[in-house]
């Protein structure tokens, strides 16, 4: 009887030891293609505060990790607004501001802000602190990218009775701005060692040295030649898609 305990205690104790060793061996670091669907909220500032309120962003990406943790991506977001401060308008507008349509009668026009971050290429350094359920992949991050920013004030003539607004027209008044813009973000990366449950947050701010690109204010009767200074900062979520070369043929026993 003795001896048959004395077995499996030993048993027991081979086990748990090939177990955690397997899971040492499952859980190492390892280059990580990441695609990702991106969100986020911005605050603006500096010349884009003039213009803008605050936006929402959305987009997605390439991201790859390498062995040694270094990170290399490439991003596009889409930004969108509903608050615009600018009246661009203000020289076919009533004194009330309501623009006139074609039939004689206040228009409905809707002037929301639009614009895009592309592409953004990224590099940085991945910090690995893993707690909980992440594998040594995950961990601090702190990336760098470059780019160009470009926004708009965008029409959309819901009652079909504003030409003024509408195609070739809506060139003079929209401000279409673009340039060079930086941005840095600081965040967390999570990489599941099961590889269900992967994401990113993170703090991002972008700034943007953009001019205008129309040669003609209809507003200002003049080009804007204006030098800008546009700033977006805010949170960053991302839900990744990891591809790895080949899933583990076997499961973590953690």
């Amino acid at each position: 009887m003795n001896r048959i305990f004395s077995f499996l205690v030993v048993s027991l104790f081979i086990f748990s030891f090939s177990a955690k060793a397997q899971t040492a061996r499952k859980d190492s670091l390892m280059p990580v293609p990441m695609i990702y669907a991106t969100g986020g909220f911005d605050l603006s500032g500096a010349d884009m505060a003039q213009r803008f309120g605050n936006n929402f962003e959305a987009g997605g990406g390439f991201l790859f990790k390498t062995k040694t943790n270094w990170l290399f991506g490439l991003e596009l977001t889409y930004l969108f607004g509903n608050e615009v401060k600018e009246n661009a308008l203000s020289n076919i507008t009533t004194k009330e501001g309501y623009l006139i349509g074609e039939d004689g009668i206040y228009a409905d026009v809707r002037i929301t802000e639009r614009g895009t971050k592309l592409p953004m290429f990224k590099a940085g350094k991945l910090f690995s602190a893993p707690f909980g359920r992440a594998s040594v992949n995950s961990g601090f991050f702190v990336l760098g990218g470059i780019g160009l920013l470009q926004h708009k004030i965008n029409y959309e003539d819901v009652s079909n009775t504003a030409p003024q607004v509408r195609k070739e027209y809506q060139k003079g008044y929209d401000r279409l701005t673009n340039g060079l813009a930086l941005t840095q973000n600081i965040g967390y990366l999570f990489l599941d060692r099961n590889r269900r449950i992967n994401f990113f947050a993170a703090l991002e701010v972008t700034e943007g040295f953009t001019r205008s690109r129309r040669d003609y204010d209809f507003n200002q009767m003049q080009k804007d030649t204006r030098n800008r200074f546009d700033l977006l900062a805010g949170i960053k979520l991302g839900w990744i898609f990891p591809v790895y070369k080949k899933l583990p043929q076997e499961y973590y026993y953690q």
